[in-house]
């Protein structure tokens, strides 16, 4: 494998090769196909067995798939070697109307929404719900906050995760609002081939039901080319989610760094070739990688699926082929942020030490205060007092105390500790 998404990353994409792989895409066209046919009958009215026509794609097989890429190697089609297969298979004069007045492009791009819809609310969404689910367990320990890097206000652990899980779960709501959509109207978009076939029917309304039926939503006003701005949509959200994941990777590596989290012991797992000692947060390293991979890719889909010369041409096609090395990566690094958010302690004797070194953050309740007692230039008093102090607690308890504020007020400071600033 050229891709370490088929070897060293294999056990978390087997899962991808149910949609994405080349059978998965050939087996759909077969189904989209014989259903065509099927519809084809009710409505011209040659003979089938239903029952017989379906079965061909219920038991599509390897051995089928390469009889069809056998087919290719001469055709150098691969729609038209799909319909050369099915001629083989079926009996009578049905087999004159496989894929009449159709265009490659009316198969595909069905195949494609068909794919991308059951992948999207089957497997995507579930990954990233485990990771909202996950993300929503962690406690309410008081960590002191940095912004900017610096010992600031403090929050919990807890409030941290939930706004990634509330991210996530507005963009999983966003994606699963988004609708699939399918086309099939010839090879300029006009229903000339199908006018020919049988002109006094209402083709548009057998597109309409035809796409309907395959749990698609169908766009008639399209050239050759189906619409593929819900893939530009889809892409766009999932790029959202893997640069929220992305920022919860670099949040938590920087958690690790500060002694936040600390990474648990693993028999026989290795952090260093060298030094026995290392525990690395490289599950979170490696997600941050791979998103990055994705999203490039992402990127790319959205941009070169808005696009084409004139009615159609086929710099797209091969584009479209590597959309699930996009998800493959993604996955890669969802599966390695689980058991990444499985893998870290909260670091309470570290967090408690910190808070013990850090009373400065007691500065911004105590000028709060202090205007609430209309002191003038509450603020600036605070900072006048402490340009040439240290911020221990024995200098800010002795600051406290030379305040002239209600009795209340001075209690509540005196007895606020870091720790209980949340």
């Amino acid at each position: 494998m050229l891709s370490p998404l088929g070897s060293r990353y294999s056990d978390k994409t087997s899962i991808l090769r149910n949609y994405f792989t080349e059978y998965e895409f050939t087996k759909q066209r077969v189904y989209i196909e014989i259903k065509y046919l099927i519809e084809l009958s009710n409505i011209i009215g040659f003979s089938i067995n239903k029952e017989e026509l379906l079965s061909i794609y219920t038991d599509f097989s390897e051995t089928d798939f390469k009889q069809i890429k056998k087919i290719e190697t001469k055709t150098k089609h691969d729609v038209k070697s799909i319909e050369y297969f099915l001629r083989d298979k079926v009996k009578g004069n049905a087999s004159f109307y496989i894929h009449i007045g159709c265009t490659s492009e009316d198969i595909n791009n069905i195949a494609y929404g068909l794919i991308l819809k059951r992948f999207i609310n089957t497997e995507y969404i579930t990954k990233i719900k485990q990771i909202i689910d996950i993300l929503g367990k962690y406690p309410d320990t008081p960590i002191i906050s940095r912004t900017h890097g610096i010992p600031a206000t403090p929050t919990t652990i807890k409030k941290e995760f939930l706004i990634y899980k509330e991210k996530l779960k507005t963009e999983i709501s966003k994606l699963k609002k988004i609708e699939f959509i399918g086309k099939l109207n010839g090879a300029s978009g006009n229903f000339i081939a199908h006018r020919v076939l049988l002109g006094s029917y209402d083709w548009r309304k057998f597109s309409d039901d035809f796409i309907s039926g395959l749990g698609l939503k169908p766009n008639n006003i399209t050239n050759q080319l189906g619409s593929y701005d819900y893939m530009i949509d889809v892409f766009d959200r999932c790029r959202h989610i893997n640069n929220i994941l992305l920022n919860l990777c670099k949040d938590i590596w920087l958690y690790c760094n500060n002694n936040i989290f600390t990474i648990k012991n693993k028999a026989n797992q290795i952090g260093s070739s060298t030094m026995p000692h290392k525990k690395n947060p490289i599950l979170f390293e490696n997600s941050e990688g791979n998103l990055e991979l994705s999203n490039s890719l992402f990127i790319l889909f959205s941009n070169k699926f808005s696009q084409t010369r004139l009615q159609r041409d086929l710099s797209d096609s091969t584009v479209k082929r590597n959309i699930g090395i996009g998800f493959g990566y993604s996955f890669v690094a969802y599966c390695n942020i689980i058991e990444g958010l499985k893998s870290v302690n909260i670091n309470k004797k570290y967090i408690a030490k910190e808070f013990d070194n850090n009373w400065q953050i007691l500065l911004e309740p105590i000028q709060i205060i202090m205007k609430k007692n209309l002191i003038p230039g509450s603020f600036e008093k605070v900072i006048d007092h402490f340009l040439d102090k240290e911020y221990t607690r024995h200098n800010i308890i002795s600051f406290i105390q030379t305040l002239k504020i209600q009795k209340a007020d001075k209690e509540y400071l005196l007895n606020l500790t870091p720790d209980k600033y949340i």
